[in-house]
């Protein structure tokens, strides 16, 4: 028990104090860090928007995980400190006495927060829209005549600009379709999307390739090269179609049948766009089907875009963008784990956060 002539661990302020900054680990990111292998992690923030109010935001990126910086204030004091020992003074020959020193005052700590959002929303205002080709020329006169060298922005860089981890930016990437051509970005239009499917169905159909089984990459390529379409395209939407077990730049491919049916939809009703008053239901399912290998057509029923279209009448629809519903109106991720909601919502001082251990 102490007593009146204890007189307790000695505390001083160090003089030379130094920066730091208190980091709350997230349980998901801890155990990563604890792994015997240290991850590679990088923080990242949204390019910003000219004319834009939109608040910009840091975040910390694993290779799969992205977790939102909030810098949080604290009404108590928090000092970092370490071992030290004191001695009365400098002619004292007494064993000097344990203490601890103060090294640096935290006002502040910064918390993580799992983020959930989608790639493709960050990615559509980044990557310019590559629109179909006119007749007579050819995908390297176009980029030639669009884009300088100077002007060019790669994937590789355009990711650098998106605040979420490589591979939601790679999921997104393939989600839209991008592709890259002479160290350019951009993504197709659902135009381009539509005629270039028609043009890859038409040539299978006409060297009778079957598109519902397993078929070479390359020999569909060569079927259609000659229609003017950069390479990278063919094989993205090869991509974004292919059967989870294939590889994704295999030589051989097999397409994934609903979500085919799926996307060939909704390229052709987003193209089919106009001016907001929607397309006649008949026709658009006739265009649908009329797209579709024969094996599939069947396939083509509304049921199959449920979230996709809106029906401004009773015998037109429309499409909707459903990427976009997601996000907030002021541009940040809508979709956040429990934790970040807790940490929004919850025990946000240090004390509070001691209250509750306590119990």
């Amino acid at each position: 028990m102490a007593n009146q002539d204890d007189a307790g661990i000695a505390l001083s302020s160090s003089i030379n104090q130094r920066s730091f900054r208190l980091l709350e680990l997230p349980p998901t990111l801890l155990e990563v860090l604890s792994s015997e292998t240290l991850p590679t992690m990088s923080i990242k923030s949204a390019a910003p928007i000219v004319g834009s109010e939109a608040p910009s935001y840091a975040v910390l990126c694993t290779h799969d995980q992205t977790f939102q910086l909030r810098q949080v204030h604290s009404s108590n004091s928090i000092f970092l400190v370490q071992p030290s020992s004191t001695k009365g003074s400098a002619e004292d020959d007494r064993i000097p006495l344990p203490s601890v020193s103060i090294v640096a005052a935290c006002k502040a700590t910064l918390e993580l927060h799992e983020v959930s959002t989608i790639a493709a929303f960050h990615l559509r205002k980044l990557l310019p829209v590559y629109n179909e080709l006119q007749d007579g020329q050819n995908d390297s006169e176009m980029m030639a005549s669009t884009w300088s060298a100077e002007k060019r922005t790669s994937k590789a860089e355009v990711f650098t600009n998106v605040p979420l981890s490589d591979q939601e930016c790679e999921g997104g990437w393939i989600d839209l379709c991008a592709f890259e051509v002479a160290y350019q970005a951009m993504r197709p239009s659902a135009r381009t999307l539509a005629k270039v499917w028609t043009a890859l169905l038409a040539a299978a159909t006409l060297h009778g390739v079957d598109l519902t089984s397993q078929f070479s990459v390359n020999n569909m390529w060569g079927l259609m090269a000659d229609d003017g379409f950069p390479r990278s395209l063919v094989e993205a939407i090869f991509h974004v179609l292919r059967m989870d077990s294939d590889p994704p730049l295999g030589h051989w491919a097999s397409l994934k049948r609903s979500k085919c049916v799926w996307w060939v939809g909704c390229i052709i009703l987003e193209s089919s766009q106009n001016s907001g008053f929607g397309t006649p239901q008949m026709d658009f399912l006739r265009r649908w089907k009329d797209v579709l290998p024969e094996l599939w057509r069947g396939d083509a029923v509304l049921d199959a875009l449920k979230g996709m279209y809106t029906e401004p009448t009773r015998t037109t629809i429309a499409f909707k963008d459903a990427g976009f519903a997601t996000l907030g109106n002021d541009g940040m991720p809508a979709q956040i784990s429990d934790s970040a909601k807790k940490g929004t919502l919850g025990a946000r001082k240090w004390h509070e956060k001691f209250k509750d251990a306590r119990r």
